[in-house]
């Protein structure tokens, strides 16, 4: 019987259930943002967007439309890899 590996599998960096739960509360900040009349709830969807425009516009200017779209997933999706990732991480045994 093999040693269980404490590690877990390269795919679950990138689309395991932490980082599902990440994306899924990213879009969910963004998408409620507007909605809300409390601005300090504002804040967190805010930053996002403002993040995502701050790099969209030194990287790619005048990107608009679909493109734009497109890319503003990318960095939700990215920053979901990231919290997810740093979550699993606080929770590991040291």
């Amino acid at each position: 019987m093999a040693a269980a590996n404490s590690r877990p599998p390269t795919r679950d960096r990138f689309v395991g259930p932490a980082v599902l739960g990440a994306f899924l509360l990213a879009v969910g900040l963004v998408a409620v943002a507007p909605l809300i009349e409390v601005q300090l709830l504002q804040i967190p969807g805010y930053l996002l967007v403002v993040g995502s425009d701050l790099i969209q516009n030194s990287l790619f200017p005048r990107l608009s439309g679909l493109a734009y779209s497109v890319f503003f997933a990318m960095y939700l999706y990215a920053v979901a890899v990231v919290a997810g990732n740093l979550y699993r991480w606080a929770l590991s045994p040291k």
